[in-house]
């Protein structure tokens, strides 16, 4: 987050499902912490649950979506992703609980971040 440059103003979308450090970061810079909620089959972040948060952000808050992988499941991140393009915010994926993804940081110009991690 401090790498963002988020701080007090601005907010921050992550899954209630997780380990509390994940919203503390948020909430450490000062942030406001959004949850969304998760798909009740999977324990994931729901991608629509996102859109609606984002749809209603007007002034533009939202800075970031922590998706975290859960239970050896990968989130939804083509869609996180494809989210966080259209709205702006960073979206950053968290290895509290790591999926069996391989290595790979993306990083690009339209404002977002990503960083999958491997087990």
């Amino acid at each position: 987050m401090l790498a963002l440059g988020l701080g007090e103003g601005d907010a921050v979308i992550t899954t209630p499902n997780s380990f509390v450090a994940t919203a503390n970061c948020a909430r450490y810079v000062g942030a406001t912490i959004i949850f969304a909620d998760i798909d009740p089959k999977t324990g994931l972040i729901d991608p629509t649950s996102i859109a609606r948060l984002l749809s209603k952000d007007l002034d533009r808050t939202i800075k970031a979506i922590i998706p975290v992988h859960f239970a050896g499941q990968p989130a939804d991140l083509p869609a996180i992703y494809a989210l966080a393009r259209r709205h702006g915010p960073g979206s950053l994926t968290t290895p509290a609980m790591p999926s069996a993804q391989p290595m790979n940081t993306t990083a690009s110009h339209t404002g977002w971040v990503a960083i999958r991690t491997a087990i």
